[in-house]
């Protein structure tokens, strides 16, 4: 095997690529893992509950139309409709919030990429955005749906 002749060439003989500036930050990545953790241990009470909810109407269409199996299976089909209604609005707010996060991830890229420190708090700021309108998403969404029942109130702090 033959070494290039030229030293910044590599053993296919072209030049190396330009190298990037590393723009991982483990305290970035940190206060990202952080907010998923407190996301799901803030709400998982929430979405219990809002399961909990949805059986118990289903438990209701039978014992409202427990002879009358056509109206039965309309109102589990109106639930079951209802939740993938819900399902869908979480996805697009969730991915309204997840596309300015990215944006946001960008415009640090390309505004501070040769800056490591102002790029970190750049960073650091997309996250805290990102945190803020990821509970702004689930408060609206369980005030809405869960509001009404006392068991809500008693898990929202």
């Amino acid at each position: 095997m033959t070494t290039p002749s030229n030293s910044n060439q590599n053993a296919a003989g072209t030049q190396p690529a330009t190298p990037t500036p590393n723009l991982e930050v483990p305290e970035v990545h940190n206060m990202y893992r952080e907010t998923t953790i407190m996301i799901r241990d803030k709400f998982f009470p929430h979405y219990n509950l809002y399961q909990r909810v949805m059986l118990q109407e289903k438990v209701k269409c039978y014992e409202a139309n427990s002879q009358a199996p056509d109206q039965y299976f309309r109102c589990i089909d109106g639930i079951d409709e209802l939740m993938r209604l819900n399902s869908n609005t979480l996805l697009q707010k969730f991915g309204a919030v997840d596309v300015t996060d990215r944006s946001c991830q960008d415009s640090c890229k390309q505004s501070f990429s040769d800056h490591r420190d102002q790029y970190v708090e750049c960073m650091k700021k997309c996250a805290k955005n990102m945190r803020e309108g990821s509970v702004t998403v689930y408060n609206q969404f369980y005030d809405q749906v869960l509001g009404k029942y006392s068991d809500y109130k008693k898990i929202k702090k």
